[in-house]
């Protein structure tokens, strides 16, 4: 009778003892599935000593909404639907996502991606601004684009 006492308290201490098993983190596919507005666009343009020539930011309103499957649909201000597919690849420690309809454009990387917010960013090469004396070709740009979670 006086085992079950003891009994009980060592049961009690295993139980409390155990770890939780913690989550395995969310992959970037499903960390990307819902949707996102497109908020803002930054261009960065550098010379050949990677100087800053020119940067403007300019506001958008496109909601992107992406599957688990490679499928995005794409809505704009106007409410023009685009639907396109993407691929996710990943690099070393970077991860990039190509929409598929864009064209020769390279991949994005993909900088950051949380529960409300993501920020991709592409470099292109030969780009170009309006300045004061016309058209300008810069050596290289980076474009940002950032993104809320709807």
């Amino acid at each position: 009778m006086k085992r079950l006492p003891l009994l009980f308290l060592l049961l009690c201490l295993v139980i409390s003892s155990c770890k939780k098993e913690e989550a395995a983190p969310l992959t970037i596919n499903q960390q990307l599935k819902g949707k996102w507005l497109h908020f803002a666009l930054t261009y960065n343009l550098y010379d050949e000593s990677n100087q800053l020539l020119h940067s403007e930011k300019s506001e958008h309103k496109t909601e992107f909404g992406f599957d688990e499957y490679g499928n995005t649909t794409m809505t704009d201000a106007w409410g023009t639907v685009r639907k396109d597919a993407y691929t996710l690849t990943e690099s070393g420690d970077k991860n990039f996502i190509k929409l598929l309809t864009i064209g020769p454009h390279p991949p994005f990387e993909i900088k950051t991606i949380s529960k409300s917010d993501m920020v991709w960013a592409v470099e292109v090469p030969n780009a170009s601004y309006f300045s004061s004396s016309g058209w300008t070709t810069a050596h290289h740009g980076i474009i940002t684009y950032e993104f809320k979670k709807r």
